[in-house]
C-alpha cells in the first residue's frame, strides 16, 4: 500500500446518511466516497474523536450522539437517541378523517346528538314553559330558560370548534364533560341509598356518566390535543394553560414556551 494512503486511525469521515464511520488518511480527506452501508455518495470530511466513547463526531458538534458526552460541560448525559425528521410533540393521529382525528370525530357526533335532541325538542319545551310561565317554581323555570336558550349554542359552538381545532372549544367540551361526569356519578352513588320511591333514572345516569368520562378520554389523547395544537412544539409536552380568555394563545406548563 502506498505511503499517501495507509490508515490515519485518528482521522475519521462520517456518512450523513446512516451515521456509519470509517478511518481515512489524510490524503482522503475532500474526496468523494461511496458508503458500503448504504450506498450514498458523500465527500470525506474530517471528524474528531468523542472522548467519552471515541466514536466518531462532528468537530462542530457539542453532544456526541453514540454516548452523550458533551463538550462544554465535559459531561455524559446518557444515550442521545436520534430519530430523522422528528419535532418534539408533533405525533400525528393513528387513524383520520378529513384531517380529523377519530378521538375528535367521537365527541364531535355526540355533540351533534344532544344538539339533535335540544332542536326537536325545543318547540314543545318553549309551549310548555309559557303555559307554566306563572305557576311553576322559579328554580324550573331558570332550568327551563338555561335548557332552551342556552345550551344549543353552547353545543353548536363546541360541534363547530370541535371541527376547526378551536382551542376554547375544547376547553369549554373538557370542562363541560368533566362537571357532568362529577355530577352524574355522585348521583349515581347517592342513588343507592335512595327509597324506591325516591329513585332516579339509574340506566340513564349510568349511561351519561359514560358518555361524560369517554368524551374527557378522547379529547385528552395526544392526537386530539395535537388537532387542537395543545402539545408544546419545544418540549412535546401536553400540558398547557391558556394565555387569554379566549385561548388564542398557549402556555407550556414545562419550559413556559408561549405558541
Amino acid at each position: 500500500m502506498p505511503q499517501d494512503e495507509r490508515l490515519d486511525l485518528k482521522s475519521r469521515a462520517v456518512c450523513p446518511a446512516c451515521n456509519t464511520s470509517y478511518r481515512c488518511s489524510a490524503n482522503g480527506i475532500g474526496r468523494q466516497m461511496e458508503c458500503k452501508k448504504c450506498g450514498n455518495t458523500f465527500v470525506l470530511e474530517a471528524t474528531s474523536s468523542c472522548p467519552g466513547c471515541d466514536a466518531a463526531m462532528n468537530p462542530t458538534a457539542i453532544v456526541c450522539v453514540n454516548c452523550g458526552w458533551n463538550r462544554n460541560t465535559d459531561v455524559s448525559l446518557g444515550t442521545v437517541i436520534v430519530e430523522a425528521d422528528r419535532k418534539p410533540g408533533l405525533v400525528m393521529p393513528d387513524f383520520s378523517i378529513g384531517r380529523i382525528p377519530i378521538t375528535v370525530w367521537i365527541p364531535a357526533i355526540v355533540v351533534l346528538i344532544h344538539l339533535g335532541k335540544h332542536v326537536g325538542m325545543f318547540f314543545p319545551a318553549l309551549v310548555g314553559l309559557t303555559r307554566n310561565l306563572a305557576t311553576a317554581r322559579i328554580e324550573i323555570l331558570l332550568g327551563a330558560c338555561i335548557w332552551i336558550f342556552v345550551r344549543p349554542p353552547v353545543l353548536l359552538f363546541i360541534l363547530v370548534g370541535l371541527a376547526r381545532g378551536a382551542r376554547l372549544a375544547w376547553q369549554w367540551a373538557v370542562i363541560g364533560s368533566g362537571l357532568g361526569a362529577v355530577v352524574l356519578t355522585g348521583l349515581i352513588v347517592s342513588n343507592q341509598y335512595l327509597s324506591a320511591q325516591e329513585k332516579m333514572d339509574y340506566e340513564g345516569l349510568l349511561w351519561g356518566a359514560l358518555e361524560c368520562w369517554l368524551m374527557i378520554i378522547l379529547l385528552w389523547t395526544r392526537s386530539a390535543r395535537h388537532h387542537f395544537n395543545l402539545v408544546c412544539p419545544e418540549c412535546g409536552s401536553r400540558f398547557v394553560k391558556a394565555v387569554d380568555f379566549m385561548f388564542q394563545s398557549a402556555k407550556c406548563r414545562r419550559c413556559r414556551q408561549v405558541f
